[in-house]
């Protein structure tokens, strides 16, 4: 079976989006069953998860790597 990855990126971002708020948190927002368009956010997510990150630096990293829908570092 063949997978297109950059169709397979694209509704990734329809079930998950990571985000940074103003005390290095990192909020994981994730809807089980997608979003038509736009991204996942606090009035659309079905679970928050949220993440204490010792660094600014540290959360906006762990925040773009949850964001990352390149999916480089995945096989099919």
């Amino acid at each position: 079976m063949d997978f297109n990855t950059s169709d397979i990126a694209t509704n990734l971002a329809k079930y998950i989006h990571a985000e940074v708020d103003g005390d290095s948190n990192v909020k994981l927002y994730i809807k089980h069953d997608g979003l038509e368009s736009g991204i996942v956010d606090s009035s659309t997510a079905d679970m928050l998860i949220n993440l204490t990150v010792t660094s600014a630096a540290n959360a906006n990293a762990l925040a773009a790597l949850l964001n990352d829908n390149n999916l480089n570092e995945y096989y099919f």
